[in-house]
């Protein structure tokens, strides 16, 4: 007896549910969606009218729960507003390359101004709802601006690589005049539209950036640090007897960095370390900024070049 009376409460308990619109889910029978556009201000009155009575039928649709009336409406919706969102994105896509705030300053006034006539023949052309004058419009514009573009995008994406003065006191005279010829001969390409220019300097900043990475690099201060043992120069710089995959040995008095037989200091000096090799046959003293990178890894800067030195034993 028990067990019917449960029986039953339960089944009481799930028609209250389901007559309170709980329970089992109801199928979701909107298959449209919110029947809207990316820009609703392109349509004409017409368009706004035609849409509203799509609207309109759909909540009616819904309310009577008719599936195969909404399906149809579907079919009918998209073949409504697919040319209208086509044409809205052809437009979005271009506008989206007109140039920015950040472009135009490096535009000339005359530029802005051609440029500015033409995306303004766009929207005209956009506005109106003409196709044809929309698409001439577009490739006027595509080919008056691509050269323009082109070189924008070049020029930004140089591998120029910025030094801060502290910096710049890592770089060799060398790199530091090579560094003001590359600038100079970049925004000369670019003053005279030079694309080509420009595409040939892009490997040679690349080739710059890389020659002077060390003076980007993260150096350390590390307490107890000793230079004793053997260390390989595993750049291409050179110096003395520091030829690339030379090994380099430090003891406690001597090491062969400048002559076979140097006598040597290595110390601390403000951020960085210093080290002075004093040379056997001519007792000449040299000094050398000295920048560590780990435990195993320091550079030595020759003043010509840095030696990327590291610990083999």
């Amino acid at each position: 007896m028990k067990r019917i009376i449960s029986a039953a409460v339960t089944l009481l308990f799930v028609l209250s549910l389901c007559a309170c619109g709980q329970g089992v889910p109801s199928k979701n029978l909107d298959v449209i969606g919110s029947m809207t556009f990316g820009d609703m201000s392109i349509l004409t009155q017409e368009e706004n009218d035609r849409l509203n009575e799509l609207k309109e039928r759909k909540e009616q649709l819904l309310e009577a729960k008719d599936e195969e009336g909404l399906a149809a409406l579907k079919t009918e919706w998209e073949a409504f507003s697919e040319p209208i969102e086509s044409y809205i994105k052809i437009y979005k896509s271009v506008r989206a390359q007109f140039f920015s705030d950040s472009d135009k300053e490096l535009l000339t006034e005359e530029e802005i101004s051609a440029s500015a006539k033409l995306e303004n023949g766009i929207e005209v052309a956009y506005r109106e709802r003409d196709r044809e004058k929309l698409g001439a419009a577009i490739a006027e514009w595509e080919s008056s601006s691509e050269t323009l573009r082109e070189m924008i995008r070049i020029y930004r994406g140089l591998e120029r690589p910025e030094f801060s003065e502290d910096e710049k006191s890592l770089l060799s005279s060398e790199q530091l005049s090579k560094m003001k010829e590359l600038n100079a001969e970049t925004d000369e390409a670019f003053a005279g539209r030079d694309v080509d220019g420009l595409r040939l300097l892009q490997d040679e900043w690349t080739a710059f950036a890389q020659d002077t990475k060390n003076a980007k690099k993260d150096y350390v201060r590390l307490s107890g640090f000793s230079v004793v043992g053997k260390w390989k120069n595993n750049g291409k710089n050179t110096y003395g007897q520091v030829q690339s995959g030379a090994i380099v040995v430090f003891d406690d008095a001597n090491c062969n960095v400048v002559s076979p037989q140097d006598t040597y200091a290595f110390y601390e000096s403000g951020s960085n370390y210093r080290l002075d090799c004093t040379t056997f046959l001519f007792s000449d003293t040299l000094s050398f900024t000295v920048k560590l990178v780990d435990n195993d890894h320091m550079d030595l800067f020759t003043g010509s070049g840095i030696l990327e030195m590291e610990r083999v034993g």
